[in-house]
Parts: C-alpha cells; sequence; structure tokens
C-alpha cells in the first residue's frame, strides 16, 4: 500500500457497492495551512463494511437453541452477510461501557457489500426480527445510511479539518482506540482543533459553477425541441463571476 498523509477540509464523500468503497474528497491544506483553490483529492478506503448489531435475551426456543443459533443456522438471512463476530457493547442501563466484562454480549453482522443499501438492510432486519416475539431480538444501527456509520465510527464530520493517515503508516507509531474504526484502512485525525461544535471555523473557498440550458424563445419549450446553448457560469467565493463558457450552440 502507498503511504500517505492528507491535510484538508472533508467536503464529501459515498458508498459504492460495486467496488465496496468508502469514497471522500479533500480540499487540501497548502503548506501554510491555507486551503489550496485547486487542489481537491480523492481518497478511497476499501476495508470498511457496513454493519448491524443484534442482542437477544437469554432466553431458547423449543429445541433448546438460541436466537443466535437461529440467526446463524438461517441459510436465507446468511445469504446476506460477508461475516459476523460477537463483540461487548453497552446496551442496557446496567452495563458498564468502561469494563467490557459487564456489557452485553451484541452479534454484529457484516454485510455483503451488494446486500449494504438501507432496503436490504431492511429486509434482513425483518427477517431476524421474525424469528422472535417482540423484544427477545433487538437491532441497532440497520436505518443508518452507510456514510453516517462509517462518520460515528471513525468520530468525523462533514467540513471538518482532518489529516488523514493510511493505516500501515500510522500504526508504525499509533494505537486505535476505537474498535470500530480498526476495520479501515484510513487513519482520521482531527487538524487544528477543529470539532463539530466550533462557531468560529474557516469556511473552505469552493468555486460555484452554474448550468443554464438555453432553449429558442416564442414559445413554450417542448420535449423534443432542440437546445440552442448550454452556458457554465463560474464564481469564485465571494460571488462575483469569473467566466462564461458557451459549451453548445
Amino acid at each position: 500500500m502507498i503511504q500517505y498523509s492528507i491535510k484538508g477540509c472533508l467536503f464529501d464523500s459515498y458508498h459504492s457497492i460495486y467496488d465496496n468503497t468508502m469514497t471522500f474528497w479533500i480540499k487540501q491544506l497548502d503548506h501554510n495551512n491555507v486551503h489550496d483553490k485547486d487542489l481537491c483529492i480523492c481518497i478511497k478506503d476499501t476495508k470498511w463494511k457496513n454493519y448491524f448489531y443484534v442482542v437477544c435475551n437469554n432466553y431458547r426456543d423449543d429445541n433448546n437453541s438460541s436466537y443466535f443459533q437461529k440467526i446463524l443456522q438461517n441459510d436465507k438471512i446468511m445469504s446476506f452477510i460477508a461475516s459476523y463476530e460477537y463483540v461487548k457493547r453497552q446496551e442496557k442501563i446496567t452495563d458498564n461501557y468502561k469494563i467490557k466484562k459487564i456489557n452485553s454480549k451484541v452479534l454484529k453482522m457484516y454485510l455483503l457489500p451488494s446486500y449494504s443499501s438501507p432496503f436490504h438492510r431492511y429486509r434482513v432486519a425483518t427477517m431476524i426480527e421474525k424469528l422472535a416475539r417482540f423484544q427477545q431480538i433487538r437491532l441497532y444501527n440497520v436505518d443508518l445510511l452507510s456514510d453516517q456509520q462509517y462518520f460515528f465510527d471513525n468520530d468525523i464530520f462533514p467540513f471538518g479539518l482532518f489529516e488523514v493517515y493510511n493505516r500501515e503508516e500510522y500504526c508504525l507509531n499509533n494505537t486505535s482506540t476505537n474498535e470500530d474504526s480498526v476495520n479501515s484502512c484510513l487513519v482520521w485525525s482531527k487538524f487544528n482543533n477543529d470539532s463539530i461544535e466550533s462557531i468560529d471555523y474557516q469556511l473552505p473557498s469552493f468555486k460555484n459553477i452554474h448550468l443554464s440550458i438555453n432553449f429558442p424563445k416564442g414559445k413554450i419549450t417542448q420535449n423534443e425541441d432542440e437546445l440552442k446553448s448550454i452556458t457554465l457560469r463560474s464564481f469564485d467565493f465571494s460571488g462575483s463571476s469569473q467566466q462564461n463558457n458557451t459549451i453548445l450552440e
């Protein structure tokens, strides 16, 4: 893996089910920690997988099987799942999040990339809930979008200032304390004391583009009408017009 470190503002992210990656766009800072007007960098996290949690009461069915066993032995449910593991999480008010031995035993299920959409997660959740009576099985994080889940795991937020490392470089001298963020090939570190609660923050200098589609004047536009021209107008951060380009005429 190529080792790198990037400083900048996180301004876009999306999850792809086709190559199972989380993609991020960073508006990079220069050596004076000022936003570069033109340099935006695309980075990808190829290791992170979407997941949800299942918690069961210690009840067993008529065949003396635990509900965890019923879930893992159900071929239809497991056809959506890439892998799973048991973890300790604070689920009940009596759990102690600082002491893992006192926390609840939770089943963490990682979805196959092609089934990580909200629609498929809801289908899996519904099948799991039908295995037991109400409140004997509880699910968490099913309704979260992939981007939200990733942001929570790595404690990042839109338009925040971060220094991003790939994990191979970062782990030479550092250890991640977040179990969920370990399932990632990127490590995010807040830069310049940035915080989601900040009210005095630096705005990135984005360029704005206005697209105009022009039809012949004098009549109501129909679907079959030919275009007269398409014009792109570029604006700087202050809103003043920079350039007009007609790309079709």
